[in-house]
């Protein structure tokens, strides 16, 4: 087939093909996490009256370990929680949350940028390939200073200085899936070896502390009935 004769050259094919790929695999992962969440929540009671707190254990393990990948839809399972739980769970499927974007920021310090860079030029994002495979060598102060240096809009750069701030607020952005998800915010800010540990621990505690206080001021202030 002639391809230019349609407009498109293989090139173009390739890439959009690749475009495809990467797409579906993050549709299949929101939606399988979404289904799994489903099917626990409506299996949690016979489950829990046949197993007791090995049920709750092994929800709270697999919630954990949902939370952590990217592109799970992080918000809509920790609610679907919250509902499982109630408001006696609240602590729990808390500290849970804290535990999943805590592992996720983790795993992230394991995985080299120099993967990304990959993922990145295989998408066809060159320039950015570029810039992420010469951050990758670089302590982090001198990371943050390249890439305030080679922000291409004037924002950026207060991004990155406000950077705890910017990560709290998108992982409280509904449909945060989109970009990552939860999961997948703490594994690039651990990548990006822009975040200290201890300081990202508390960032995430407090940034995902308001539906839990609302939830316990609402029980203590007014209780149902």
């Amino acid at each position: 087939m002639d391809y230019t004769q349609e407009g498109r050259s293989p090139e173009a094919w390739r890439v959009a093909a690749k475009w495809a790929v990467f797409i579906a695999v993050m549709v299949g992962v929101y939606l399988s996490g979404s289904w799994l969440i489903v099917a626990i929540e409506d299996q949690f009671m016979p489950w829990y009256d046949a197993y007791g707190r090995i049920a709750t254990a092994l929800v709270v393990v697999l919630y954990v370990v949902l939370m952590a990948l990217p592109f799970v839809p992080g918000i809509e399972i920790s609610l679907a929680m919250l509902m499982i739980f109630g408001v006696e769970g609240v602590g729990l499927v808390y500290g849970a949350t804290l535990a999943a974007l805590t592992l996720g920021f983790l795993m992230g310090r394991l995985v080299p940028l120099r993967w990304m860079a990959r993922l990145m030029a295989w998408l066809h994002f060159r320039r950015g390939a570029r810039l992420v495979a010469h951050l990758a060598p670089l302590e982090a102060d001198a990371k943050f200073h390249l890439l305030v240096d080679a922000a291409p809009l004037r924002f950026i750069p207060f991004l990155l200085r406000h950077r705890y701030l910017a990560v709290a607020a998108a992982f409280n952005i509904p449909g945060n899936a989109l970009i990552g998800g939860g999961g997948g915010i703490a594994l690039v800010a651990g990548m990006s070896g822009l975040f200290r540990l201890p300081t990202y621990i508390l960032m995430v505690a407090i940034a995902i502390s308001p539906i839990p206080l609302f939830l316990l001021a609402k029980a203590l202030f007014w209780p149902a009935g």
